[in-house]
């Protein structure tokens, strides 16, 4: 998909997203904030409470003043799909809050940004067609590796991955679960790879991390360009 296909349908996903908002997510946003939307990989858009008709405005471009989001499509789509929470977004720096002197009013940047969230959810909804078949994300190849095993408070083991489509690097969590139940179907995502390189449940600590390393690597090496677009990338999207 070329950059002014994915604007326009940037466009009208916001467009649509500012449309179908319910009343109670309409009266949530009386008095709100302005907030400019720059996605990188397809433009910016300004929301506006428009209080003559009580009703949010889309302009196109940035306003000054407004409170400023820069993030992709891509994580839009995963913010909305739920692959991808706005904290883990905020700390990877896929999502970014304020722009200049806002950096220094992060809590007033985040809150206002919050009120938000529901339009941002809706184009991110309505973008989703664009993690099942991303050609142009895609035609340089998809990688994969686990750059660090962490235990979470609950006492849980996952593993960061870093992924990387082109000119697009993002990173993952997940549970060895998460992969184990993905490789374990000869018609899952994970299909194209080859079943007999995942660790076994009994491997762990460093081995298991460094055997999940090469499994991926060679999962997405395995992968073609037009599988990997419709089975790998979800999972990894």
């Amino acid at each position: 998909m070329d950059a002014q296909t994915l604007a326009a349908k940037a466009a009208q996903a916001l467009t649509d997203a500012t449309a179908g908002l319910s009343n109670q997510e309409t009266e949530r946003l009386a008095g709100a904030t302005s907030l400019t939307l720059a996605l990188e990989d397809a433009g910016s858009w300004t929301l506006r409470w428009d209080q003559a008709t009580s009703r949010p405005q889309l302009i196109n471009g940035e306003e000054d003043g407004a409170i400023k989001v820069t993030t992709t499509t891509t994580t839009l789509v995963a913010l909305a799909s739920k692959k991808l929470s706005p904290f883990t977004a905020l700390v990877h720096g896929k999502l970014k809050l304020g722009d200049g002197a806002q950096q220094h009013a992060r809590d007033t940047v985040r809150d206002a940004a919050a009120r938000w969230m529901p339009v941002l959810m809706r184009v991110g909804a309505t973008l989703r067609d664009l993690v099942d078949a991303p050609p142009t994300l895609l035609a340089g190849g998809l990688k994969a590796r686990v750059t660090a095993a962490r235990i979470r408070p609950d006492g849980v083991t996952v593993y960061d991955i870093a992924v990387s489509a082109g000119a697009e690097a993002w990173t993952v969590t997940k549970r060895y679960s998460e992969l184990r139940a993905a490789a374990g179907v000869s018609s899952g995502p994970l299909a194209c790879a080859m079943d007999d390189g995942f660790p076994a449940r009994s491997v762990g600590g460093t081995a298991r991390k460094q055997a999940l390393d090469a499994w991926l690597r060679a999962a997405a090496k395995a992968c073609t360009t037009e599988r990997a677009a419709r089975m790998l990338y979800p999972v990894l999207g």
